[in-house]
């Protein structure tokens, strides 16, 4: 068995068994649909990193993108949430760049348009967290800002402005509007009859507007949204962060009590997912350390390997728990998120 520094090889085994639990007549895995766009975006971070399996994940791409929208009912991967529009439309974005296929840009660009559809807030700007305009959701709206800013960063010259404005916009909104509050943690939402910021702070939410910083910069050079962003990194990852025991392991609030379920099981894997974008643009040794001491501790606390299978459970402090498909799929995003940074 690998030792828990060997990310690239851990990161592999862990590939492989999340494989199992995927439906290819489906096209996705165990039903789940947002956390599904989470998965296979995992497997193009991966593949991005090891040459020889860069083609590996090829025809899984294929078959989602055909048999998911009409397996799960979502043609064109739309449906009435513009959260769960937006992780597939980063998903999407995230596979064009593994395989320079433009039916994958092409699908990333619907999605945005339609997402774009929910800037009619009450509240001078932003998107609905869902069509039925009955909450203002800080996650829709960060993933509608690394979406915009991402499709920016990849369209033709020509075509480029109205998705940057359209991600700056969503910018300046989100930090307007005090969804990023005085200790530097994004809460959960805004409610549309004040138009004040609601809700407790998950790690999700920290981490998918890192992703959009990064993005943002590579579209303008402003280093501000890296400012801004790094502020938000350093408080979660910080010594008696609300977001990590005392060992610097992240934890949501159901971590603590090993009740996660349902979405709450994915949300750890794209703050670590997006720390990694943010070290690829301004690096930072606290960062770094942050994702390595949680990988090994993955390996360390929260592993069983069973006829050579590599199960991790949800709790990246342990104790095991059953593994299933999100808990692999977020330790797949927290493994080659070490990889990445250390390489």
């Amino acid at each position: 068995m690998a030792d828990a520094t060997s990310y690239e090889q851990n990161a592999l085994c862990t590939c492989d068994q999340l494989m199992r639990s995927y439906n290819t007549t489906t096209g996705v895995w165990d039903n789940m649909w947002w956390e599904s766009a989470n998965m296979i975006s995992a497997l193009a971070d991966y593949s991005a990193l090891n040459a020889d399996y860069k083609p590996i994940y090829y025809s899984t791409f294929a078959t989602t993108f055909n048999n998911a929208p009409i397996s799960q009912g979502y043609p064109n991967f739309l449906n009435e949430y513009y959260d769960d529009e937006g992780w597939w439309g980063l998903a999407w974005l995230n596979i064009y760049d593994l395989t320079n296929d433009s039916d994958y840009l092409n699908q990333a660009i619907l999605i945005f348009n339609d997402m774009k559809g929910g800037w009619t807030t009450p509240c001078g700007g932003g998107i609905w967290w869902e069509k039925d305009k009955s909450y203002i959701a800080s996650i829709a709206n960060a993933l509608y800002i690394q979406l915009g800013a991402g499709l920016a960063n990849r369209v033709s010259a020509d075509q480029r402005q109205p998705y940057l404005d359209a991600a700056m916009a969503g910018w300046d909104w989100f930090f307007n509007i005090g969804v990023v509050n005085s200790d530097h943690f994004v809460v959960d939402g805004v409610d549309y009859t004040t138009c004040k910021p609601t809700g407790i702070i998950y790690s999700y939410n920290q981490g998918v507007i890192l992703g959009a910083a990064a993005e943002l910069y590579h579209a303008t050079g402003n280093s501000t949204y890296l400012d801004l962003a790094a502020n938000i990194a350093n408080a979660v990852t910080a010594n008696g962060s609300p977001l990590t025991n005392s060992n610097g392991i992240l934890m949501d609030s159901c971590d603590r009590t090993t009740s996660c379920s349902d979405s709450g099981e994915e949300f750890k894997g794209p703050f670590v997912k997006n720390l990694r974008k943010l070290q690829l643009a301004r690096g930072n040794t606290q960062w770094v350390q942050f994702l390595e001491t949680n990988a090994q501790s993955i390996w360390n606390n929260d592993l069983q390997i069973t006829n050579g299978d590599c199960l991790v459970g949800l709790y990246w402090a342990g104790p095991y728990s059953t593994a299933d498909s999100i808990s692999q799929g977020i330790a797949l995003d927290c493994l080659a998120a070490a990889f990445a940074v250390t390489t």
